[in-house]
């Protein structure tokens, strides 16, 4: 994970999102993110997906892009949890 990277320029494309993020911005969050209160890479260097199923979403992806929904695992920090991609809120179906 040492090479994780935050706000780029193709994370902004891929993701539909507006502009870019300055220089000194993305190095602060980079350093936040990678330090010890988030992702503390010094001490767990790695984060591993597993993915269960991957199967094309009904939702509409930003540009060209198609959208799919993803089950299965992901471990940090040495604990697995399971995940799963779900729509943004205002698709979600209202709670009862």
């Amino acid at each position: 994970m040492r090479t994780f990277l935050a706000d780029t320029v193709a994370a902004h494309k891929a993701l539909g999102l507006p502009g870019e993020t300055d220089a000194d911005r993305q190095r602060h969050v980079n350093e936040s993110m990678l330090g010890p209160a988030v992702l503390d890479v010094a001490r767990h260097p790695t984060a591993n997906p597993t993915v269960d199923s991957a199967l094309p979403s009904p939702r509409k992806a930003a540009g060209p892009n198609v959208a799919y929904d993803l089950l299965g695992t992901f471990t940090l920090h040495g604990v697995a949890a399971g995940v799963a991609s779900a729509p943004p809120a205002a698709e979600r179906a209202p709670e009862p």
